[in-house]
């Protein structure tokens, strides 16, 4: 079974700092931010993410559908607090369970459901260091130039394959 993030959204947008710098602009691009890190990162990774947001700062907002990522909203006047920890109890395999939160009533539950925590920094991290790793890979996709071709071809003609050096 693949790893399951359970994401506290606002929590994680107003704790690191490279996230909460968007809710200069609105909450909304702040919201788009996160939600397209999120998108990069499961596009190298083979997680589920269930990002719950609080739905009483907006109201309900129906989020298009994906098999990797679930975006859930509360509806007013629930809180995401209560979603969050149906969700860590609705699977059967908490050593697999991730929930990504600084809220200390959340940690405690997780604790006591032997669920995994991460801090929100440390799940940030995790994202941004597959997105450089995928941009440094792109540096290197597409085809070789006939320069570079000529360059490999000079190096490895005189290359005796069952001799090494």
């Amino acid at each position: 079974m693949n790893p399951i993030y359970i994401v506290d959204g606002y929590n994680l947008i107003h704790t690191v700092d490279q996230l909460s710098k968007h809710l200069e602009e609105n909450l909304e691009k702040a919201r788009l931010n996160l939600e397209s890190l999120i998108r990069n990162y499961l596009s190298l990774k083979a997680v589920k993410i269930y990002l719950v947001y609080d739905g009483a700062k907006i109201g309900y907002v129906q989020s298009q559908p994906s098999t990797n990522l679930k975006i859930i909203f509360s509806k007013p006047p629930e809180k995401a607090d209560p979603i969050i920890k149906k969700l860590i109890q609705q699977f059967p395999n908490k050593s697999r369970i991730f929930v990504v939160t600084l809220d200390r009533d959340i940690l405690e539950f997780v604790k006591q459901e032997g669920a995994l925590s991460l801090t929100t920094e440390e799940f940030y991290q995790r994202m941004i260091k597959r997105e450089k790793s995928a941009d440094w890979n792109k540096k290197y996709e597409g085809n070789l130039s006939q320069e570079e071709v000529d360059e490999w071809l000079d190096i490895f003609e005189n290359h005796d394959p069952g001799h090494f050096d």
